[in-house]
């Protein structure tokens, strides 16, 4: 990546920049509140309104430290053998980490709205194609761009690796403001901010990140071919297998080993 003495982030500006995100998304929606109407519509031109929303940031950011886009942001190619590891990773932290997320809809049950809004998010044969757009194509790029290229960059220049990383996957946990997805954004933010620590690519967090919501988008159908009893109803809440959770440990670990083996170490260094 190509580092900028002049762009930097501290815990507060970090806020501040998502306040900022936050109140532009929100008055953007209050504009066009007319074409929210349609439940169909109102998902992508959600989304389209947070990357609008970033890209006003992105031009002040660029305009207040007269960097360039190229500068900002770090987008070069990943090499292929990070595809695989990635994708053990991926799938053994998304059977853990939905089994323990389990545990919170026990201790949080869902309710009213709450309810409605978590089995739709969960019906995806009658709602595949906007939420694939959505989850899957637009927003993982927004996210990444906002808290891997931003966020996370920006906290290199004052703190460690790994309380930058620490500290912007707890933002990205608060972000999606709710109890019961809190533990997966935050690992998840983890894993990516690690990919990107090592190798200065936002790319691979893009991938990382899209292939993470698909995996979770298709998660209710791949369980129910290996369990049929198992009831995926936000209402009625099912634990899985013991030996699945278990092997979802595995593939972490594998995962991660294997993924430590293939990046190189001979990354960036950041003051």
């Amino acid at each position: 990546m190509i580092e900028n003495k002049d762009y930097s982030l501290k815990i507060m500006n970090s806020i501040l920049l998502l306040l900022s995100f936050e109140i532009l998304t929100l008055t953007f929606q209050f504009l066009l509140a007319p074409y929210f109407e349609s439940s169909y519509t109102s998902i992508l031109l959600g989304v389209f309104i947070q990357a609008t929303a970033l890209s006003i940031i992105v031009l002040w950011l660029r305009l207040k430290n007269t960097i360039t886009f190229k500068e900002l942001f770090s987008l070069q190619l990943v090499s292929l053998k990070y595809i695989i590891p990635s994708i053990i990773t991926i799938i053994g932290l998304l059977i853990v980490i939905t089994e323990i997320n389990t545990i919170s809809f026990i201790i949080f049950p869902l309710t009213g709205v709450y309810l409605e809004l978590f089995n739709d998010l969960s019906n995806v044969l009658s709602n595949s194609l906007q939420y694939f757009l959505a989850a899957v194509i637009l927003g993982p790029v927004v996210e990444e761009f906002l808290f891997r290229g931003l966020i996370l960059r920006g906290f290199f220049k004052h703190y460690s690796y790994k309380k930058a990383i620490f500290i912007s996957s707890l933002l990205f946990a608060i972000y999606h403001m709710n109890p019961w997805q809190f533990l997966s954004s935050f690992c998840a933010g983890i894993f990516f901010g690690w990919c990107f620590y090592k190798t200065n690519s936002l790319l691979i967090c893009i991938l990382a990140h899209s292939f993470f919501n698909f995996i979770s988008f298709i998660y209710p159908l791949l369980v129910k071919l290996i369990f049929p009893e198992y009831i995926f109803d936000y209402s009625s809440v099912t634990f899985i297998p013991p030996w699945i959770v278990f092997l979802g440990l595995i593939l972490s670990i594998l995962g991660v080993f294997l993924l430590n083996k293939v990046f190189d170490s001979k990354f960036v260094a950041r003051s």
